[in-house]
C-alpha cells in the first residue's frame, strides 16, 4: 500500500505549512504476521471557516497526537489510551485568547442564549467543528465505524442540557459511511467540568454516566469518541472502560476539536 502524505508538525511550526513527508499508515491491531485492515488515522487536511463563519480560506492542520511527552499535561489518561487533538486551547484565555478559544467559547454557548442574537455563532462553531474533524480523520477509518459524542455535563431530561455534541456527531458522519450513536449517557446531572476547581476523577465521573443497551447493536469494530476539548482526559478515561467492557474487540480512539495546555501565568 502506497504511503499517506501527512503534514509534519515541526514543519508547519517553522512556517512552512506546505511541507509534507511521506509516512507509511500504522497497522493496528494483531501480530505483524497475520493481515489487518490499515488504519491511518493521522491528518492529511482540514477544511476550516475564518473567524467570522465565511469559508474564505482552507485552513491546514494536522491532528496532535497524545503522547507520552503530551499526556503529563492530560493526567487522567494511560499510555494506551490513543487520543488526538487538533488544536490548542487556552483556558481562561477568553475571546481574546485567539481563534482556537473563539471557536471553543462559541461552540459552548449556554443553551439559555438559544434565541439572541449572538446563538449563529453556535451554530457555526458546530459545523466547524465537524468539519474539521471530518476532515481530520483518515476515510478509510471513518467507513463503518460508530462516532459517540461525549455528553455534557447535564443529563438530557435536564433544562440546561446542551446537545452540542450530538451535532457535532451527525454533522461530521455525513456522507462518510460512519454512525453516530448516542452509547454514553449522562444519568445524573453534574457542575460542567470547566467550572469546577477539583481535579476530575474517573470514578467519580462512573457514578454519573451510563452505557445506553438500546443502541449497543450490532457490536462495534471501531468507535471515534468525540469531544471538544481534551483536559485531564478523565472524561475519555471514563467512557473508554464502559464501552471497552461492553465491546472489548473494539478499537477506541478519542478524537478532540482542541486540546487544554497549561499556560505557565508568571511567565511574560
Amino acid at each position: 500500500m502506497a504511503a499517506v502524505k501527512v503534514r509534519r508538525m515541526d514543519a508547519v511550526l517553522k512556517g512552512d505549512p506546505r511541507a509534507e513527508v511521506p509516512i507509511v499508515p500504522d497497522v493496528l491491531g494483531g501480530p505483524k504476521e497475520v493481515q489487518q485492515p490499515v488504519w491511518d488515522l493521522r491528518l492529511h487536511r482540514v477544511y476550516g471557516l475564518s473567524r467570522e463563519g465565511r469559508g474564505e480560506e482552507a485552513i491546514d492542520r494536522i491532528f496532535e497526537e497524545i503522547d507520552e511527552l503530551l499526556r503529563a499535561e492530560h493526567l487522567r489518561l494511560a499510555a494506551d489510551d490513543e487520543c488526538y487533538a487538533l488544536r490548542e486551547y487556552i483556558p481562561r484565555g477568553g475571546f481574546r485568547a485567539g481563534e482556537t478559544n473563539s471557536l471553543i467559547l462559541n461552540l459552548k454557548k449556554h443553551p439559555a442564549r438559544q434565541g439572541q442574537p449572538d446563538w449563529k455563532y453556535k451554530l457555526l462553531a458546530i459545523q466547524q467543528v465537524a468539519r474539521e474533524l471530518r476532515g481530520a480523520i483518515n476515510s478509510a477509518w471513518l467507513q463503518g465505524a460508530v462516532i459517540v459524542p461525549m455528553p455534557p455535563s447535564r443529563a438530557s431530561n435536564d433544562p440546561e442540557y446542551d446537545d452540542r455534541m450530538v451535532q457535532v456527531a451527525h454533522a461530521l458522519v455525513a456522507g462518510t459511511g460512519a454512525t453516530v450513536r448516542e452509547l454514553i449517557v449522562r444519568t445524573v446531572s453534574r457542575v460542567a467540568s470547566h467550572s469546577q476547581e477539583q481535579a476530575r476523577d474517573v470514578d467519580r465521573l462512573l457514578q454519573s454516566l451510563g452505557l445506553n443497551e438500546s443502541v449497543a447493536v450490532p457490536e462495534p469494530a471501531k468507535i471515534g469518541v468525540i469531544d471538544d476539548v481534551l483536559t485531564t482526559g478523565a472524561h475519555f478515561r471514563a467512557a473508554r472502560y464502559l464501552l471497552q467492557r461492553r465491546f472489548p474487540s473494539a478499537h477506541i480512539v478519542g478524537f478532540f476539536a482542541a486540546r487544554r495546555i497549561i499556560v505557565d501565568e508568571d511567565s511574560d
